[in-house]
């Protein structure tokens, strides 16, 4: 799963304008059918991305990229 940071956050029109910036055409939404919050810092996707395994079931740990972040592949 990919969660981005290209999508448009409601009223933050200056950075709504750049040309990476589009709005979703299917945002990924939890199981009432609401779409998910759009996050804003490292602690609301770190948020997110747990809420969004656990309402699917899937029941594993998950880090959302940081700067630093070191990952060892055996």
């Amino acid at each position: 799963m990919h969660l981005s940071c290209q999508d448009t956050i409601p009223g933050d029109e200056p950075a709504n304008a750049m040309l990476k910036k589009y709005p979703p055409a299917a945002p990924l939404r939890d199981p009432a059918g609401r779409p998910y919050p759009i996050p804003r810092d490292q602690a609301s996707w770190q948020a997110i991305v747990e809420q969004v395994l656990a309402d699917h079931g899937l029941m594993m740990p998950a880090t959302v990229a940081q700067d630093g972040l070191r990952v060892k592949l055996c």
